[in-house]
């Protein structure tokens, strides 16, 4: 097997028809095999991937996992030489896939790879990032991030003002798009799935980096990705999770101002 796809759904039914179409009509010519890990949904997505794609894979959580161990799960049943972990709220561009496959085997000591990510209105989703430091997740969570000396900052940070077309190394690519090697996943570890979201992409990446190899961003490799962000300034649960995720991911690598 030369590819396992792996998405975790919770809840996901109206983006899972258009991504594993997305899937099935991009990768001819790839032997894979697609993995859905669905974390204990109730609106009958398993129903549909039953119903439309019987080749999927699916494992049947009882409870809902969370991203990082739901996407362990899917990877250790995994057949393929390549694992890519991909949301369910995407839709895959030709050659998307084949392309990301090429940067692994193509670029210098390659851990992972991550896709040129699209806004469903076809503008760019930010999807490289620096690695967080203490000052720019205090920005990103407040009103400073609005005076202009201080928001240059989180442009650096978010790599804002760089041209997205070109192949580069980057700290850390997001999970929404993410394609490793089951080599180095069993080299560095899997996902730390004690964060409940947010964080276990960027920890992956921060592993993957130490171990040696380079996380690479590849803009021919193109997938909209229909994610809409949560307001920063609304306080809910999920900022709860993200500062407690944040809070472990600087627990265990380093409190960088």
């Amino acid at each position: 097997m030369d590819l396992s796809i792996i998405i975790v759904s919770y809840n996901s039914r109206e983006f899972l028809q258009n991504c594993l179409e997305s899937l099935y009509r991009t990768t001819d010519g790839l032997r894979k095999e697609i993995i859905l890990v669905d974390n204990c949904s109730n609106d009958d997505s398993i129903a549909l991937v039953k119903s439309s794609f019987p080749q999927v894979k699916i494992i049947a959580n009882d409870v809902n996992y969370g991203f990082a161990k739901a996407n362990n799960i899917g990877a250790q049943a995994a057949t393929g030489e390549y694992l890519l972990f991909l949301n369910p709220d995407t839709i895959v561009r030709e050659t998307a896939i084949k392309e990301m496959i090429v940067s692994m085997q193509r670029e210098h000591e390659a851990g992972a790879v991550g896709a040129k990510l699209l806004n469903s209105d076809g503008s760019l989703q930010l999807s490289c990032r620096e690695f967080y430091t203490l000052r720019t997740i205090i920005l990103s969570r407040t009103p400073l991030k609005h005076v202009a000396r201080l928001g240059r900052f989180l442009r650096l940070n978010m790599m804002a003002d760089w041209d997205h077309n070109e192949t580069r190394t980057v700290d850390w690519v997001l999970g929404a798009c993410l394609m490793t090697t089951r080599q180095v996943m069993e080299k560095i570890g899997y996902f730390d799935d004690r964060y409940r979201l947010y964080f276990e992409d960027m920890d992956l990446c921060y592993r993957i980096r130490n171990a040696g190899y380079c996380v690479y961003y590849c803009p021919t490799s193109v997938v909209q990705h229909l994610y809409q962000r949560s307001s920063a300034g609304k306080f809910s649960r999920k900022t709860v999770w993200h500062i407690k995720s944040a809070i472990r991911f600087f627990h265990k690598f380093g409190w960088k101002i």
